[in-house]
C-alpha cells in the first residue's frame, strides 16, 4: 500500500532535464524487454503512465481495488511534485492490469514517513537514496504470478537504474508482508501501526536494491512475453 525515503544530506532536486533523461532510460528498459506498438492482444506491456487519460485510469484502478478490500482511498499526494514521482502501469490490449507509483526521496517527506519518521530518518542518516513504492493495485482479472514477476522486476529496474535509488520502501497491510519478504526480499522496519490514509493496519518494509535479485525477479519474463493463456 505505502512507502519510504533516504540520505544523509538531501541530494539536488530532479530537474526537467533529469526527468527527460529518466524517461529516455525507461524507454531503453522497455525496448530491452521487447515492448512494441503492435503487441498481440494476449501480451502485457509495462511502461510509465503518460497523459491525463492514463493517470485517470490508474487512479480509478487504485480506488476500485482499495474499495474492494475495504480501504479508504485518499487523493494522491503531490508534496514531492511530478518531477520526483513516476507511475508504472501494466497494460493488456488497452486495458489497465496493474499500477504502482514510485517516488524518489529528497527530504520533503514520503507517505510512510507519517507513521515511521524515526525509521526513515535512520535510513537517511545511512546515506541511502530511497524510492517509495505506493498505490499498488492489480486488477484480479489479469492477476497472475507471471504478471507480478514482470511488474515488480520493471519497478526494480525503474527504481534502481532510472531513479538511481539504493533502497526501496513500502507500507503494506501486515497480512501481505510474507509475499514481500519471501518473494521480493523486503525486511520489516518498526512496528505495525494504523494508517489513517487507508484506515487499515500498516507495516513498513525496506529492501536494498544493490543486493542479488530474489529468484522471483531474476526469473521474471519480459513483459511482452507474458501470455494470458498460461498465466497460471
Amino acid at each position: 500500500m505505502f512507502n519510504q525515503p533516504n540520505f544523509t544530506s538531501p541530494p539536488a532536486p530532479i530537474t526537467g532535464k533529469d526527468v527527460k533523461s529518466a524517461r529516455s532510460a525507461l524507454r531503453l528498459i522497455t525496448a530491452r524487454h521487447g515492448a512494441r506498438a503492435d503487441m498481440p492482444s494476449d501480451r502485457f506491456a509495462i511502461r510509465q503512465v503518460t497523459g491525463q487519460r492514463e493517470r485517470l485510469a490508474s487512479e480509478q484502478l487504485v480506488r476500485r481495488m482499495y474499495a474492494w478490500r475495504g480501504y479508504r482511498c485518499a487523493a494522491p499526494d503531490h508534496r514531492n511534485g511530478d518531477a520526483q514521482r513516476m507511475t508504472l502501469a501494466a497494460w493488456c490490449d488497452g486495458e489497465l492490469a496493474a499500477t504502482m507509483t514510485l517516488t524518489v526521496d529528497h527530504g520533503q517527506g514520503l507517505l510512510c514517513e507519517t507513521l515511521y519518521p524515526r525509521e526513515i530518518a535512520a535510513l537517511r542518516d545511512g546515506s541511502k537514496r530511497l524510492c517509495e513504492y505506493s498505490r499498488f493495485a492489480i486488477d484480479p482479472e489479469f492477476s497472475s504470478p507471471k504478471l507480478l514477476r514482470a511488474f515488480f522486476r520493471s519497478a526494480y529496474d525503474l527504481a534502481c537504474h532510472v531513479l538511481k535509488a539504493t533502497h526501496a520502501v513500502i507500507e503494506v497491510n501486515p497480512r501481505h508482508r510474507r509475499f514481500y519478504e519471501q518473494e521480493l526480499g523486503f525486511r520489516r522496519l518498526g512496528a505495525v501501526h494504523t494508517c489513517q490514509r487507508v484506515e487499515a493496519p500498516a507495516q513498513l518494509l525496506h529492501c536494498a536494491l544493490d543486493r542479488p535479485l530474489p529468484t522471483m525477479l531474476r526469473d521474471a519474463p519480459p513483459p511482452t512475453q507474458i501470455s494470458l493463456a498460461d498465466a497460471a
